[in-house]
């Protein structure tokens, strides 16, 4: 349908990936020896999550089949690179982003050094520290995405290995004290820049088909090493416990299944969605009292995990939050949602003719997977603003002194 307007490595196959991933391999757990989390489910709640999952999905691939094509019925597919930017700026722009790394790895340990470095290997035993500290975390994220981007584009402008020394400290500081996500981020960053310096008539279909399966190996390599690297220490014997650790871990599709069964649909939810999503943004050091919000510290983990730590923050699944705030109609209305969302970051990936403008739909295409797990509201949106803001106000002006255009 979109012949030449057709982006092998695109949010379209990056969805994909993450509902697969999500929702449909769960329940082919057993296979790889894992717990098969959605097996332990009673019948009814197997049913009920099952359909959900299908109509979620079917409501989702009829709005995209309409979405795309009608976004990029008028599109011209080009070749473009990216404006060249400056190494002196770019050098400039890694120096911030280790120093607000730097501010990163010390708060919360009171700049211990030992303690600083103990943080950068075993990240998870510091994930109390993030209570507090959610500005500073989204900025940290955005700087080392921002720095990504620059080096990486200048590397494929140039090809100078200068670009490789820069690109190690980058990925360096955002795998050392990150999160497995920092993993899948390189990866999508590298493609879909990639692609963007590239694409156009003069890529044949089999080129295309070559960037997917090249990209999508890259991908699932970096899913796999995060677990590897920051999975539990149980489950690292070989490739199998890896996969069933990997498996294991995306419990989304048992606990959706759990909501949509246990939780009827109630006007109170859609209050709380509203006003948690609203002063979600509100800082603890400025609100002492802040409560612990959202469908999970309200409702979930209540009933399903009562003796976790107040910081813990398990997913339950874009579904779940759909269940409750739709109802019934949640799997449909959050998969024409989803049509939307993943239509317009297509639309952007191809047409974006700001640095800006592709760089934040580069993230969001990054954050698909989290998205699906995570839900829309409370912190998500935030998260989106506050990085929004911090990189146009540093790449708006790079445009405004004459670089940065397709």
């Amino acid at each position: 349908m979109l012949r030449r307007r057709y982006v092998a490595f695109s949010p379209l196959v990056l969805f994909l990936f993450a509902y697969i991933f999500v929702y449909v391999a769960p329940y082919y757990g057993d296979l790889f020896g894992g717990d098969a989390w959605v097996l332990k489910l009673s019948s009814q709640e197997l049913d009920v999550g099952v359909e959900n999952v299908r109509y979620f999905f079917y409501s989702w691939a009829a709005g995209v089949l309409v979405l795309v094509p009608f976004y990029l019925r008028r599109a011209k597919l080009e070749s473009n690179r990216f404006a060249l930017i400056p190494l002196g700026t770019t050098v400039r722009v890694v120096s911030l982003m280790l120093l607000v790394y730097f501010l990163y790895i010390g708060s919360g340990v009171d700049f211990n050094p030992v303690a600083m470095v103990d943080r950068m290997i075993n990240p998870r035993a510091y994930t109390y520290i993030k209570e507090g500290f959610g500005p500073l975390i989204f900025i940290n994220t955005c700087m080392q995405l921002i720095a990504l981007f620059m080096v990486l584009n200048g590397f494929f402008s140039t090809k100078r290995k200068v670009y490789l020394l820069l690109l190690l400290v980058v990925v360096s500081s955002m795998i050392l004290g990150g999160g497995k996500s920092q993993f899948l981020m390189v990866v999508i960053f590298s493609a879909l820049l990639y692609q963007k310096s590239g694409m156009g008539g003069k890529v044949t279909l089999g080129r295309k088909i070559g960037i997917f399966a090249l990209f999508l190996l890259l991908m699932l390599g970096a899913f796999f090493s995060a677990f590897v690297a920051y999975g539990d220490s149980d489950k690292k014997a070989d490739a199998v416990d890896v996969l069933s650790a990997v498996v294991d871990y995306q419990r989304e599709a048992y606990y959706s299944a759990k909501v949509a069964k246990d939780f009827d649909w109630d006007p109170e939810f859609v209050l709380v969605a509203v006003v948690d999503t609203a002063t979600a943004v509100v800082p603890r050091f400025l609100w002492e009292d802040k409560p612990y919000f959202g469908f999970y510290n309200r409702y979930w983990r209540p009933l399903y995990e009562p003796d976790t730590v107040t910081y813990h923050t398990t997913t339950y699944g874009a579904l779940a939050e759909g269940h409750m705030v739709f109802g019934g109609l949640g799997p449909f209305f959050y998969g024409l949602l989803w049509a939307f969302f993943v239509a317009v970051l297509y639309k952007r990936i191809v047409l974006a003719s700001k640095l800006h403008t592709f760089f934040v739909s580069v993230y969001l295409s990054c954050l698909v997977y989290f998205f699906l797990r995570a839900g829309f509201l409370f912190s998500t949106p935030w998260n989106v603003v506050i990085f929004s803001a911090v990189s146009y106000m540093f790449l708006s002006r790079l445009e405004r002194r004459g670089h940065g255009r397709v």
